[in-house]
C-alpha cells in the first residue's frame, strides 16, 4: 500500500516529500539569504547530508507547493516523533521572500492539523530562535505555551541566541477556526 498524503489548503499544499522536491528544496535550504537560518543556510552541501537532515529522527517531511503555479516553496517536518507517546516536533522552512505572503502560517497549520488529526499526536513541540519568535504572531503562539528557553544555545552570525521551547496541546487546538483558514475541515488523506 502507497501512503502518500497530499494535504491541501487555499494558497499551498502538503505533499508527502519525494525525490522530485530535493533540488528545489535543496537550494531553498543553502540560500544565503534564508530567513529561517537553517543550518545548511549558505553552504555548499552533498544532497546525501541534505536527505540526512531531512530524515533524521523519524522525521516525516512534506515539500510545500503553490497551489497556483505548482513551485515547491518550502518544506513543512515533523520530527522526534513517539507515537507511544503521542508527541512531536514541528517545524517550517520556506523561501526567504515568501514570509510575509501568509503561506507560513498556512503550511503550519496544515501539518498541525495532520499530525493531530491524523496521526492522532497529542501534543507538539516547537523550537524557536529569537528572530523568529516575533513573527509567530497571534496564530500559533496565542495557542502554544512556553515550555523553557536554551539561553545562548546556538552559534547564528558570530553570537548565540536563545531557543525558546513551546508546546501546543491538541486539547487547546481549534481545528473548526483552522479549518475556516485553511478550507478543510478534516486532515485525514481521501
Amino acid at each position: 500500500m502507497n501512503f502518500s498524503p497530499v494535504l491541501t489548503g487555499r494558497r499551498v499544499r502538503l505533499e508527502a516529500l519525494g525525490l522530485r522536491h530535493l533540488p528545489s528544496l535543496l537550494n531553498i535550504a543553502t540560500s544565503p539569504g534564508l530567513r529561517g537560518k537553517w543550518p545548511l543556510r549558505g553552504r555548499t552541501v552533498h544532497p546525501l547530508e541534505f536527505g540526512d537532515l531531512l530524515y533524521a529522527g523519524g522525521s516525516l517531511g512534506f515539500a510545500i507547493v503553490r497551489i497556483d503555479n505548482e513551485d515547491i516553496v518550502g518544506l513543512a517536518l515533523a520530527s522526534d516523533l513517539d507515537l507511544r507517546s503521542g508527541t512531536g516536533t514541528a517545524s517550517i522552512m520556506l523561501e526567504e521572500n515568501l514570509w510575509l505572503a501568509g503561506w507560513p502560517f498556512e503550511a503550519m497549520l496544515l501539518i498541525i492539523n495532520f499530525l493531530f488529526d491524523f496521526i492522532g499526536l497529542r501534543r507538539l513541540y516547537f523550537q524557536v530562535p529569537d528572530y523568529n519568535l516575533p513573527k509567530l504572531g497571534r496564530g500559533i503562539a496565542g495557542w502554544a505555551k512556553p515550555e523553557g528557553t536554551l539561553s545562548s544555545h546556538r552559534y547564528v552570525d558570530g553570537s548565540y541566541i536563545n531557543i525558546h521551547l513551546l508546546s501546543l496541546d491538541a486539547g487547546a487546538w481549534d481545528f473548526e477556526l483552522v479549518g475556516r483558514i485553511t478550507g478543510r475541515t478534516s486532515m485525514t488523506p481521501p
